[in-house]
């Protein structure tokens, strides 16, 4: 890991599979109010993966699924920005799981996107599970993770929308059970409406 500034940074990380190497690349740039993390994943083996990247919200024109739509944690007292399935917490009764849509990925290929914040952080969560506090709080880093599965693991469905989009979705179960987490830590100072509990 290298680090230029408490504004800038960069991490990389991998994990090894049985025919390859799966890596996560992050850039992370803070610019006055707003946050910007551009992240790449790469494919280096002979198996196709999928991402669970691709967290949607609803708003009153509907189903929004936008790069910049990230899950803000708290883990353990520290700041972590999600891009996978969170698991329902224990003893909340949930009708339907939020599961996010995935991107594919084949054997040799890449893909990358940016995901850019509005600074002070604010809470984001399918399940409300994070504080939220009237101050900031300042984190001295934070945490990027990614969720993913091996594409012969689970069963994917494919559907179109009305404005051309194509969404790649998979049911709750099979993708906790099969969803593993490339994470990476960058040293940043990021604003959040986040309370901490000092410990």
């Amino acid at each position: 890991m290298n680090q230029d500034t408490k504004n800038n940074a960069t991490a990389t990380t991998s994990k090894t599979m049985d025919k390859g190497i799966l890596t996560l690349q992050a850039h992370v740039r803070q610019e006055n109010t707003f946050l910007t993390l551009h992240y790449q994943v790469s494919n280096e083996s002979e198996q196709a993966v999928y991402l669970v990247n691709r967290i949607f919200r609803w708003t009153q024109a509907g189903l929004s699924v936008d790069t910049s739509v990230i899950y803000t944690e708290l883990i353990h007292g520290s700041l972590q920005l999600t891009k996978a399935c969170i698991p329902v917490p224990e003893r909340m009764k949930v009708e339907s799981p939020s599961v996010p849509y995935l991107t594919a990925l084949a054997a040799g290929e890449k893909m990358a996107e940016d995901v850019r914040l509005a600074l002070p952080l604010k809470p984001y969560h399918p399940y409300d599970q994070v504080p939220t506090s009237q101050a900031i709080h300042i984190f001295d880093s934070f945490t990027f993770a990614i969720g993913w599965f091996l594409a012969e693991k689970v069963s994917v469905r494919s559907q179109q929308r009305p404005d051309g989009m194509t969404l790649l979705s998979a049911d709750y179960g099979p993708v906790i059970q099969h969803q593993e987490i490339l994470q990476v830590t960058l040293p940043v100072s990021v604003p959040a409406y986040i309370e901490v509990k000092e410990s």
